[in-house]
């Protein structure tokens, strides 16, 4: 029902918050089993994942003394959305990501290599070199959200809002410095998207407004936000790219 809470410590998912042990099917079969309108609950304590589908109409509410910490095994990152990712939802409507709490890439696979370097030695193939796990990766739907939560360590980007018609990111922190490939968030041809209030400290662009197809990018505002903390690229980049059209981007009150 509308409201319903799956806790994923709870029977029947069982998941264990200690930072160690892998709950990414007993999270999975929490994100699964909830209606709509319902929430996914992560309290007390560190989870370690994989890959994470998340669905329409739905909340994952990361509590303020929960962590969700990325596996540092390539093989918990399948590669059939195109993007590797921890959080990951494709032309999934109304998702909410929320509650206070951290988003923890830990940026590293087996091996001891950064994912955004990964070799066949490391665990992947020559495939995975670039191709490193985004934090929250939305893709295709529309009025999808990423609210007051802290995002760190991705091995890629940390948010990426691809496609989608309605969106924001607001009240969030980032912090994923590093290589040049560790980005902040990144709207790509999304429209009425908004972005505000987020504070982002990272190896790439800060805050990336792009287009690369002929859907576009438009109605995209970035505002009242620090993005100015960029350790080799912008603080706000507007690009476009082969049929890219960018229209109506409004940045505003930007550190």
């Amino acid at each position: 029902q509308p409201g319903t809470a799956n806790d994923v410590r709870q029977l029947p998912y069982l998941a264990v918050a200690d930072g160690v042990t892998d709950s990414t099917v007993a999270i999975q079969r929490a994100i699964d089993a909830v209606p709509p309108g319902g929430t996914v609950l992560l309290r007390g304590g560190v989870y370690r994942t994989g890959t994470l589908r998340l669905k329409s109409t739905m909340t994952l509410w990361i509590d303020r003394d929960a962590t969700l910490l990325g596996t540092s095994a390539v093989a918990g990152y399948p590669t059939g959305s195109g993007q590797r990712a921890l959080l990951w939802a494709d032309r999934a409507d109304n998702v909410r990501i929320d509650g206070g709490g951290t988003i923890d890439g830990g940026g590293t696979i087996d091996g001891g290599g950064t994912i955004d370097g990964g070799t066949a030695a490391d665990g992947g193939t020559a495939a995975d070199v670039g191709r490193g796990p985004v934090l929250v990766y939305l893709a295709g739907g529309s009025n999808v959200s990423v609210r007051n939560v802290h995002l760190r360590n991705a091995a890629a980007g940390a948010v990426v809002l691809a496609g989608n018609r309605g969106g924001l990111v607001a009240d969030v922190t980032v912090d994923n410095a590093g290589s040049a490939d560790r980005d902040g968030i990144t709207v790509l041809d999304g429209h009425d998207i908004l972005v505000e209030r987020v504070s982002v400290w990272s190896g790439g662009t800060a805050v990336g407004v792009r287009s690369v197809s002929a859907s576009g990018t438009g109605g995209v505002v970035v505002r009242c936000s620090t993005v100015g903390r960029s350790d080799r690229a912008s603080g706000v980049a507007v690009t476009v790219a082969g049929a890219g059209v960018a229209r109506g981007i409004l940045l505003a009150d930007l550190l």
